[in-house]
């Protein structure tokens, strides 16, 4: 009889988060990364609120007041630098209680709600159920592959393409932990997917097919891609992401599980 999966600390999601979004830190000269009061604080130096993140370190969340002062230092510090920001918060870090009364706190230090994902697991990863594209793979590093990226993520993720191109267009970012890689269709650049290999797992980020070319098995095949590099390299094997509504029935299939749910604010 085979053995269920051992539960995944509550924590695994909260880091691997963490550690992918330190290397938005790098996109410019002007970026870092601070350890503040429970809180990781990513300044990217670049003004867009998705790369300018407040991310709970720790301590867990028990109490409303304990969130209420976190938000409060992420508010004062981004105020002084200048820069829209954005909140991230995995539900299993902040107590149930705490997330009942989250609203009075996000309003009070001027958040709004923009997005929720369901963070996702898994051990092994499920078979195909039908034959993928043969892509030509292209691992993210010379001015092309930045471009042709910064370009699928615009297209995507609604980035303006300026903001898009000052992070992921720059050298420096790419000199961090995570990875990424840029599938090719006959010439075209038609999707990508990135990694972070932190707390034990490998994170799968930025996955994105070029509205042009979707439902072919793009998405899929570059996820395979990227993950079966990154056990490679690294030798770790569980995987983690964070799903949008849209891309949940692929991930199941792939076999993801349900691990957390991660919501995301943005300054107003």
């Amino acid at each position: 009889m085979a053995l269920a999966a051992p539960t995944p600390s509550p924590w695994v999601s909260a880091d691997n988060l963490r550690a992918v979004m330190a290397n938005y830190a790098l996109a410019t000269e002007g970026g870092s990364v601070l350890e503040h009061s429970g809180l990781t604080l990513v300044n990217s130096g670049v003004s867009f609120s998705a790369f300018n993140a407040a991310l709970l370190s720790g301590p867990a969340v028990e109490r409303p007041v304990e969130l209420q002062a976190r938000l409060r230092s992420a508010q004062r510090y981004f105020r002084g630098e200048k820069m829209p920001w954005s909140f991230w918060m995995p539900d299993e870090i902040v107590s149930a209680q705490a997330r009942e009364s989250s609203s009075v706190a996000i309003r009070a230090s001027g958040l709004r709600w923009v997005a929720q994902h369901e963070g996702m697991i898994a051990d092994e990863l499920a078979e195909p159920v039908r034959e993928l594209p043969a892509l030509e793979f292209r691992r993210v590093f010379d001015r092309a592959t930045r471009a042709h990226f910064a370009r699928l993520s615009s297209s995507v993720f609604d980035l303006p393409a300026p903001i898009s191109t000052a992070v992921y267009g720059q050298q420096g970012f790419w000199r961090g932990t995570m990875s990424a890689w840029v599938g090719y269709w006959q010439g075209h650049a038609v999707c990508c997917a990135a990694t972070e290999p932190a707390a034990g797992v490998i994170g799968v980020y930025s996955v994105a097919t070029h509205p042009s070319f979707r439902r072919r098995g793009f998405a899929e095949s570059i996820t395979r891609h990227a993950l079966g590099e990154a056990r490679s390299s690294t030798g770790l094997h569980a995987c983690i992401l964070h799903a949008t509504r849209a891309g949940q029935s692929l991930y199941r299939q792939m076999g993801f599980r349900y691990s957390t749910r991660l919501d995301v604010y943005v300054s107003s």
